[in-house]
């Protein structure tokens, strides 16, 4: 027997309690500094940052900036080469069904997502209070690819405010398998050594199998069955080819909560209870109690009733259910806490009592609405299933068995209310959507489970009276466990690091402010840390808790929001933004002689990532005010004073090195432990220079203050010393600079274009002053006739060759952008009979002579749409655009004569384009 119950507890210890890296579906790795590390999604150990595909996707970012809007945040995910997530901003209104604004949006910025959309199907779109999710799943040669999927997020306008896409690319695979599916059942029946027949199994069925890790795909068997013996929702992939295994987990979510509060375990004394949504059978005819327990029925009535109503119904593994025959019409469910049947009772009420809480939170959330099975004193004594209780997604039921106080300690879990709200959350948010059971996914999976049980009866702990402590989990444990440090790969484990993000922003707010924007961000159906903190800053955003649906001007708790996940390392990180994974992205910048360039008007986000780290900013700029600003790391909030930040200053610096302006907070508290806090918000250097120079910002912290959870924000306003171009009489370009000191002559005066093509003809320059001495550089760029010479250009920008004292070469520039001069209105084609697949696309450009919003749109000779070339914002001048010949959908369009509209500020013009193959 001893032999049997230890067995029983190696286990009861898998299923509970943090498993080590065989449980996990990639193992952790510690990366240095620099490197990401990120488990269960991505592993590659690479500085994908400088690789061609990820320069080729900034462009398409930066385009996509231009079209919709600068205010977007973008991630890239290096194993699709192209962006995974969007959000921060809106697009503008859309007219139609919200699946056709999602559908065009996804195919009108193919280049942005790489997304084909013909293997796209729609899964499911669910209106939710201001927002609407659309989900599709992912296919190829109509085979599912796992975990690939699309949400687009919408306002009711049809506006996109967020997009998540786990779609991949590339995928080249032959699909016909060559082991049966037969074989395969017997394989994994083989390696489980299943012992009974299954008590549920489902289709066999083929699917591509992503590995990140490796970075390959594989066609393969998935297999599902439900088993008793060995226990769980098994789900396996078996390579289609050669028989291999190539992962495994068990579906099952296993709870390990308890509850404190009265009657929520059970050495507490037995109180009286109403019963509410409880059938009750009057003289034949059923009906349901109402909040207070009341129903219709009258002494001598013919009453029947079993713990059962429309939202659970109990089941006694042990012993046939309990139920009342009587003529009295009010009775109890009268039993002591000793015996068998208490756990129905205690059971069928808290079922109940969590099933109205989901409903307080949204009155109108339906998934709960249903008749759950709750299986008390499941399992034989000292089996598995007895020593455990869990979830089962395969059948949508909630299993709890006794324990065993003897041997280890764990109580009954049908005593603990805790242990019945983890397990029916499980089940509330499985029917909002389903998470995958393991990495960052299964983790969110139980965090939920968690968080909602313990902020419903007011007690971080869980598991306090079900296991012992050395097992509990803490929700406010003041040891945050940070992403990636104290990640370990199990569920459960895993769970305290975003349900501790969940619990402090909680603790920051309000229970009921943060209960509701965290069941909301459910609706975004987030299943990774950051993805998930997107959802709750959207929700957050929403006019329902003082938002404006617009992400790029802040949110109402977005300090609070942040800071909590920031606390256990969660950040969201735009692709033109530092990551605090990577510590700081503007290293080497440690020094003067590795300053990185600041233009006026930027905002930077960075870290001070160690003790010693100082950031250096360039800038040209003068004579004139300058103004910089730096907006500190918010720290906590200290009764005694208020808002704490961490401490940093900043220091200018002339040409030769000279400080000439320092600023600190005004207010410094030592924290010990290296640290250093200010109740300054911001530090603000403002002065004036006089003459035209480059000028150096230091960024340090005060004594050794560093952490790399929170950028600092640094903005700069200054009058520009630099390279700058601005348009004189005709088409003729004023041109001003600044050089290194030293330099000897000017080699070289380049005029290009958008693509970065040289222009020569009727170019000239004149009139050029170099002062080497004083880093001055003057001069006047004619273009001459440049829509004679060039008639395709539109915008142009210049660089400038220079040779310094030592005789080497060096560029200055390249200057800003500039759009030439526009005498009128005016729609413009080049090339505009071609093969697309042969020839150089069509250039279409178009002058404005007042800015304001410009729609470019190519239709066929039906007035169909085609495809959208311009949609937004647009500056007066000549601009210039390009169309390769494809449609919305990516492809080549057909032989035949299209049509550009511009419609324009006082503007509207159409022209014609032949298509020939």
């Amino acid at each position: 027997m001893k032999k049997i119950k230890k067995i029983i507890l190696l286990f009861v210890l898998f299923m509970f309690l943090p498993m080590g890296k065989a449980s996990a579906l990639i193992a952790p790795q510690k990366y240095k500094k620099g490197k990401k590390q990120i488990v269960g999604q991505l592993t590659k150990n690479t500085a994908y940052k400088n690789t061609s595909a990820y320069a080729a996707c900034l462009t398409h970012c930066a385009r996509f900036r231009d079209k919709y809007g600068k205010k977007w945040k973008m991630q890239y995910n290096h194993f699709s080469g192209a962006v995974k997530n969007i959000w921060g901003y809106k697009t503008q209104s859309r007219s139609g069904k919200p699946e056709d604004a999602a559908k065009n949006f996804i195919i009108q910025n193919h280049d942005l997502f790489k997304i084909n959309f013909t293997h796209l199907n729609l899964k499911k779109s669910t209106r939710h209070k201001n927002y609407r999710h659309i989900k599709y799943a992912q296919t190829y040669q109509g085979i599912p690819v796992e975990r690939g999927k699309v949400l687009v997020h919408l306002l009711t306008d049809n506006s996109i405010v967020g997009v998540n896409s786990s779609y991949f690319t590339d995928i080249d695979l032959e699909v016909t398998p060559r082991i049966s599916k037969e074989s395969v059942l017997d394989l994994v029946k083989s390696d489980l050594q299943v012992k009974s027949a299954p008590l549920k199994t489902f289709p066999t069925v083929l699917v591509i199998f992503p590995d990140e890790e490796k970075e390959k795909y594989y066609l393969a068997w998935k297999v599902r069955m439900r088993l008793n013996n060995p226990l769980g929702d098994w789900i396996y992939f078996v390579e289609a080819g050669s028989g291999e295994i190539l992962f495994k987990y068990n579906n099952l979510r296993f709870g390990t909560v308890s509850g404190e509060i009265f009657p929520e375990f059970g050495n507490e004394t037995l109180v009286n209870r109403s019963f509410a949504n409880e059938y009750v059978t009057v003289e034949g005819v059923e009906e349901s109690t109402s909040v207070d327990g009341s129903y219709s029925g009258v002494n001598g009535d013919s009453i029947f009733s079993q713990l059962a109503g429309p939202y659970v119904k109990v089941y006694n593994d042990d012993q046939a259910e309990v139920s009342i025959s009587t003529d009295v019409a009010s009775f109890t469910w009268d039993y002591s806490d000793t015996s068998n049947e208490v756990d129905e009772v205690n059971m069928f009420y808290h079922v109940n009592r969590m099933h109205n809480y989901f409903k307080t939170l949204d009155n109108s959330f339906t998934g709960v609405d249903y008749q759950i099975e709750a299986w008390v004193h499941n399992g034989e004594d000292g089996s598995i299933e007895d020593t455990n209780c869990f979830y089962d997604p395969s059948n949508e039921n909630i299993y709890f068995g006794d324990g065993d106080l003897v041997w280890y300690g764990i109580e009954n879990y049908a005593h603990a209310c805790d242990v019945i709200y983890h397990e029916y959350t499980h089940a509330a948010v499985h029917h909002i959507y389903e998470l995958t059971y393991y990495g960052q996914s299964g983790a969110m999976d139980e965090a939920f489970a968690d968080y909602f049980s313990a902020t419903y009866t007011e007690d971080s702990v869980m598991g306090n009276w079900v296991l012992p402590v050395e097992y509990q989990r803490d929700l406010n444990d003041p040891v945050k466990k940070k992403y990636p440090d104290d990640w370990r790969g199990e569920v459960h484990d895993d769970s305290v690091i975003y349900s501790g993000a969940l619990w402090d922003f909680r603790t920051a707010v309000s229970s009921t402010t943060a209960n509701g924007i965290i069941f909301d961000a459910l609706f975004f159906q987030p299943d990774s840390f950051q993805t998930g903190l997107q959802a709750i800053l959207l929700t957050d955003d929403s006019p329902q808790y003082g938002g404006d649906n617009d992400l790029s001007n802040g949110t109402p708790n977005q300090t609070a929001i942040e800071l909590a996940f920031a606390n256990h390392g969660i950040t969201l990180e735009d692709m033109n933004e530092p990551s605090a994974s990577d510590n700081d992205t503007y290293e080497p910048n440690n020094a003067f002689s590795e300053s990185y360039d600041i233009k006026t008007g930027q905002t930077l986000s960075s870290y001070v990532s160690y003790s010693s780290d100082c950031d250096y900013y360039r800038l040209c700029a003068g004579p004139g005010n300058i103004r910089i600003k730096l907006e500190l790391r918010f720290y906590n909030t200290d009764v005694g004073y208020g808002n704490l930040y961490y401490a940093y200053d900043i220091s200018l610096f002339d040409s030769s090195h000279n400080c000439i302006a320092y600023r600190y907070p005004e207010q410094i508290l030592s924290g010990g432990s290296g640290y250093n806090y200010t109740t300054s918000s911001s530090v603000v250097i403002d002065t004036t220079i006089n003459q035209v120079d480059f000028y150096y910002i230091m960024v340090s912290g005060i004594e050794d203050t560093s952490t790399r959870w929170k950028p600092y924000s640094l903005q700069v306003e200054f009058t520009p010393g630099g390279l700058q171009i601005s348009r004189g009489e005709g088409q003729t370009v004023i041109v001003f600079g600044l050089i290194e000191i030293g330099s000897k002559s000017i080699e070289n005066v380049w005029v290009k274009d958008r693509l970065g093509n040289v222009l020569t003809r009727g170019i000239s320059s004149s009139g050029w002053v170099l002062d080497g001495d004083n880093g001055r550089i003057e001069g006047v760029v004619s273009l001459g006739d440049i829509k004679a010479n060039y008639p395709a250009v539109g915008t142009i920008y210049v660089e400038i060759g220079l040779k310094n004292k030592w005789g080497n070469d060096y560029l200055i520039g390249p200057s800003n952008y500039l759009k030439t001069e526009a005498t009128g209105n005016k729609l413009v084609l080049w090339n505009n009979l071609f093969n697309p697949r042969k020839d150089r696309p069509v250039t279409i450009r178009y002058d404005l002579v007042q800015a304001g919003k410009v729609s470019i749109k190519i239709y066929n000779i039906a007035g169909e749409l085609v495809y959208v070339l311009v949609d937004g914002e647009e500056a007066e001048g000549a601009g210039a655009i390009d169309w390769d010949g494809r449609n919305k959908d990516g492809k080549f369009v057909a032989s035949g004569l299209y049509l550009v509209h511009i419609i324009a500020p006082g503007f509207k013009d159409t022209k014609k384009i032949v298509v020939v193959k």
